[in-house]
């Protein structure tokens, strides 16, 4: 996880998606990410205490810039670089038992879409199968850290992960070996 969070904000140093975040800042933390995916299997105590300050520091430093709490969005990104913000916040809380961004789960607008197992998916992905893709890995995540927790909803969004994977499934054909 933390490797695919390096390339793309490596890839972000060379795009203006974030134009008020110095190509430093990006760098840094792709950084630390690929610091974190050398030992992303280590337990809590075995990671480097200095290493997931920084971490939470550019973390808190990127949510309390770009995430709108009225409407669980951040500012100037897309549904698909919101699910890989709220992914990466929910692994780092989960491997580091910390619980910085608790609650972003349910306020983020992504969650407050899970949670309402009536959505329409494909309305709010806008039939686009990619960031589906990266819906379903947050809302998962999500759900991962929620019941680690202890916290409510945890079937609820994994009922509306399953849904929207079902989306992606349905799309599968013979067309280009099949997409499986």
């Amino acid at each position: 996880m933390f490797l695919r969070l390096a390339s793309f904000l490596v890839f972000l140093t060379g795009i203006t998606l974030f134009p008020r975040i110095s190509k430093d800042s990006l760098a840094r933390l792709a950084g630390l990410c690929l610091i974190f995916a050398n030992g992303a299997t280590a337990a809590p105590t075995h990671l480097c205490p200095s290493t997931v300050d920084i971490a939470f520091t550019e973390a808190h430093h990127l949510h309390a810039k770009y995430y709108n709490f009225t409407n669980g969005r951040y500012n100037g990104g897309s549904v698909w670089t919101d699910a890989n913000a709220l992914e990466t916040v929910h692994e780092l809380m989960l491997l580091t038992g910390r619980t910085d961004f608790d609650g972003v789960a349910d306020n983020s607008y992504i969650g407050r879409h899970a949670l309402n197992t009536s959505t329409d998916w494909q309305a709010f992905t806008g039939g686009f199968i990619d960031d589906a893709g990266w819906v379903v890995l947050a809302i998962w995540k999500m759900a991962d850290y929620k019941k680690f927790r202890g916290e409510d909803n945890v079937d609820t969004f994994l009922i509306s992960a399953g849904q929207l994977y079902d989306k992606i499934a349905a799309n599968w054909d013979d067309t280009c070996g099949g997409g499986r």
